[in-house]
């Protein structure tokens, strides 16, 4: 049996903790224009140009389900598109500093 999906606004409540300094994010890989992190054993893999994100391509969860860009943008939006700009500021200084 498939595993369910993960809703975007799911992705979205992961990154806020990180935003509010709730969950700690790693840096896994870096490639251009592309981060894998882990937070709390969810794995993500969020677009980038320069050192400002642009949006968040997949995530696994530790429960083994997964969200994409495509499934997201069937419903309109990316986790990412949640964040205030508070939030993704905060995320990105922990990637960057």
């Amino acid at each position: 049996m498939p595993h369910a999906r993960l809703a975007a606004r799911e992705v979205y409540q992961l990154l806020k903790d990180v935003a509010q300094g709730e969950r700690a994010l790693r840096l896994l890989d870096e490639t251009q224009g592309a981060l894998q992190i882990e937070i709390d054993g969810w794995r993500l893999t969020l677009l980038h140009e320069g050192r400002v994100l642009q949006c968040c391509r997949h995530c696994q969860a530790t429960d083994g389900r997964q969200g994409s860009l495509d499934d997201w943008h069937r419903s309109g939006t990316d986790p990412l598109a949640f964040l205030s700009a508070w939030e993704q500021r905060q995320i990105e200084r922990r990637l960057w500093g």
